[in-house]
């Protein structure tokens, strides 16, 4: 398994414009979960989730870390050619949306 974790986390650095600390229960989740979608993406597997309403939601509680996702989302698309379902992406927003709450937004 190809190990896009870091690049995926300078991205999500970049993307939200804030500083989080590598270490720390909320990185390891996120980076767990990261791990699990890249292996689904290789072996080209679908992610069976809460629906699709749930989804809309995540998108218009956490808009920033949703679109942080999606830019996630596009970079794992390019570099495994599987597409990312909406519900996935919203699993990844909320993690994201941790790291936010509990990263330093640059200045």
């Amino acid at each position: 398994m190809e190990d896009y974790v870091p690049e995926i986390v300078r991205l999500v650095k970049e993307s939200a414009e804030i500083e989080f600390r590598e270490s720390g229960f909320s990185y390891e989740r996120f980076v767990q979960h990261m791990r699990c979608l890249i292996a689904r993406a290789e072996k080209k597997e679908a992610y069976q989730g809460a629906g699709e309403r749930w989804a809309k939601e995540i998108k218009k509680d956490y808009p920033e870390a949703f679109e942080v996702a999606q830019e996630v989302r596009s970079y794992l698309r390019k570099k495994t050619n599987y597409r990312i379902s909406d519900e996935e992406t919203a699993y990844v927003a909320i993690h994201i949306q941790r790291l936010i709450d509990r990263g330093e937004k640059r200045k």
